[in-house]
């Protein structure tokens, strides 16, 4: 699979179900109700 090797290809110690836990990770935290605002930054 191509894509699996864009990501490990440089960062060889992250495991497939790392990589897994990570994406279940952020689609739980997109499907969350709550939305934090963040700072702008200033220049």
């Amino acid at each position: 699979m191509q894509k699996k090797l864009i990501i490990s290809d440089p960062h060889p110690r992250l495991t497939h179900e790392a990589v897994k836990a990570a994406l279940a990770f952020a689609a739980q935290a997109l499907r969350a109700d709550v939305v934090y605002p963040v700072a702008e930054a200033v220049s």
